[in-house]
């Protein structure tokens, strides 16, 4: 949610003036919108359907979600006009799938873009294609396939320079397959883009963008000491144990959001369409995809090499499971949820969730479809809790949207029962040398915001890591709740902070962490927000803030897996690392990110 903080706002009253009179490429009335092919869509004589994938490799956490078309003939007459396709609804941030009827011609790409409102705000971005991009023909009752656009925000200097590049696709028509089953046609009469002498430049420009990620979706500590960090097109960053840099890379461009390792050291790395690879010990990546398009969202290794896969599509979650001693596993499914039928085992009966007592049962009402956004398992002290996230069907889960519901499941079966009130399940993480807690903001919070608790290593309780810094005027002592000079008391003054980055435990008392200011200017209602390194000595019971300054003004996330040392990930901006072997008073650059 905080990215879409630092996005720029509009008022609905004066953007939907903007917007509805200007785009980017000139006005809306010259502008025909394209939907998405459904099973109902009958194409004129003179229409042929136009497929393609939009990936996003920045950290704007709302997907593009139109593609503006340009005919050749555009200026010939006012009846001739702009063919903007819109996305199929998926609910995922950074691959987007476009299939729509458009009229025969030849066309180019004019630009990517991003629509969205929530509430009395609007949220728009674009991204131009320039004349070399390529050009296509769209022919009546055939399929054009235009493969995979990906945009990729390249850093220079202190701004961004938005660049977009294209991927044909390998299997012509497989996206128009996979999603949209329903429609026939002809795989051998395919169209795509038309050929021209860029294809080398472009393949060039996609791998020096895939090797420098600025942003990534997981990381994973290995048993032997390197730490795996996600990138997007299949792309993984890897820190070996002895401090050395490598990247491996498995054959996909979707985007991949989860990795685990099991104790026999295999690792499973899976995302969006349902692709899941496998490193097993002394192998190369395997893919071993389930046969479904469904965004998987976590992985469960079980005992006797058995793996769950927890997945989602817009109305539904399944739960797979498979067997990683088979080199290709049979991918079965356990379970399913919607909002409307409920439960459901493998074999698609209805469960019977209710383990509460009659008078505590609630009446179970039938509604109308709400898309799934999340879905999350986790266990603690025998109780296994799945989470399912989900909202209306026109919101996103980018803007913060949507509601919890919590079962209790049995992992060997996925038999689910009801629960009668919320299990307080936190999730633990390697902070440096200690374990750290997280508590996820309830409904009733009123700061939104995370609690971190430092986990005690001799009794395992849980102690508050404080988000303030308390602090008394020069001359008088912190003496409990009170500054005391004399006889004068006054209370101690409270600077609230939210933590940018987790902090980072030198030792059992020592911590680093980067957070920030937030002051609101109420005459020029403005709010200003200042990052700053501060620093605890008593486990984060209290902090101080630091003069010492970041290697980049926009380096700011903590790799706190890492303990001998800081290493700093300036994800989100660039593909740099920097370390510091003295508690952030030096800093030393790692990694850095290519200038292509």
């Amino acid at each position: 949610m905080e990215l879409l903080l630092r996005l720029k706002k509009f008022p609905l009253n004066l953007a939907i003036i903007i917007i509805s009179t200007l785009v980017l490429n000139g006005c809306a009335g010259n502008v025909n919108i394209a939907e998405p092919i459904t099973a109902k869509t009958q194409l004129s004589e003179k229409q042929g359907v136009v497929v393609l994938r939009v990936i996003n490799t920045s950290t704007y956490p709302l997907p593009f979600n139109f593609v503006t078309i340009a005919p050749k003939n555009l200026n010939e007459s006012k009846e001739v006009k702009f063919e903007r396709l819109q996305a199929l609804k998926t609910h995922v941030s950074d691959n987007n799938i476009f299939a729509s009827a458009v009229s025969s011609g030849s066309y180019s790409l004019a630009d990517i873009y991003s629509h969205h409102v929530n509430g009395d705000f609007m949220y728009s971005r674009g991204a131009a294609a320039d004349a070399k991009f390529g050009t296509f023909n769209v022919e009546a009752g055939k399929v054009t396939d235009l493969g995979t656009i990906i945009y990729y925000p390249k850093p220079q200097g202190d701004q961004y320079l938005n660049t977009l590049t294209r991927l044909p696709s390998e299997n012509h028509g497989e996206l128009l397959a996979n999603f949209f089953p329903f429609y026939n046609f002809d795989r051998e009469q395919g169209l795509t883009w038309n050929e021209d002498e860029l294809e080398e430049d472009r393949r060039s420009l996609y791998v020096s963008i895939a090797q420098n990620p600025i942003t990534f979706k997981e990381k994973l500590l290995t048993d032997d000491g390197s730490i795996y960090f996600i990138g997007k097109l299949g792309v993984i960053i890897k820190r070996l144990g002895n401090d050395e840099w490598d990247i491996e890379a498995v054959d996909t461009n979707v985007d991949l959001s989860v990795i685990e390792q099991d104790r026999a050291g295999n690792i499973i790395i899976a995302g969006n369409e349902g692709k899941v690879f496998i490193k097993r010990i002394g192998a190369d990546w395997q893919d071993i995809s389930i046969n479904n398009f469904n965004n998987i969202k976590q992985v469960i290794f079980r005992e006797n090499n058995e793996v769950d896969l927890l997945s989602f599509s817009q109305n539904s979650m399944q739960v797979f499971r498979g067997n990683i001693a088979e080199m290709q596993p049979n991918w079965q499914l356990m379970a399913s949820y919607s909002s409307y039928h409920g439960w459901k085992d493998g074999d698609g009966n209805v469960q019977a969730i209710s383990a509460l007592p009659k008078d505590k049962r609630q009446p179970r009402k039938k509604q109308k479809v709400r898309a799934i956004f999340n879905v999350k398992a986790a266990s603690e002290a025998n109780q296994h809790v799945v989470t399912i996230t989900y909202g209306n069907e026109h919101q996103l889960a980018a803007f913060g949207h949507g509601v919890k519901k919590e079962f209790s499941y049995q992992p060997t079966n996925w038999q689910v029962t009801e629960l009668e009130s919320s299990l307080d399940i936190k999730k633990t993480i390697q902070a440096g040398a200690v374990k750290i807690a997280i508590e996820e903001a309830g409904f009733w919070s009123m700061t939104g915001r995370p609690t971190f608790y430092r986990v005690d290593p001799e009794n395992q309780n849980l102690v508050v890591i404080a988000s303030s810094i308390k602090s008394c005027k020069e001359g008088y002592t912190q003496k409990g709740k009170l500054c005391i000079k004399g006889e004068a008391r006054k209370n101690i003054s409270s600077k609230a902070f939210s933590f940018v980055s987790l902090p980072w435990f030198k030792n059992q008392n020592e911590a680093l962490s980067i957070v920030s200011f937030r002051s609101y200017n109420f005459w020029t209602s403005r709010s200003k927000t200042d990052y700053k390194i501060v620093k605890s000595n008593d486990s984060g019971i209290s902090w101080q803030e630091t003069e010492l300054e970041l290697p980049n003004e926009y380096c700011m996330n903590i790799i706190t897996e890492v303990k001998e040392r800081i290493l700093l990930s300036c994800a989100g901006v660039s593909s740099d690392f920097y370390e510091s072997l003295d508690f952030g008073e030096t800093w030393q650059h790692v990694r850095e990110h290519e200038n292509f």
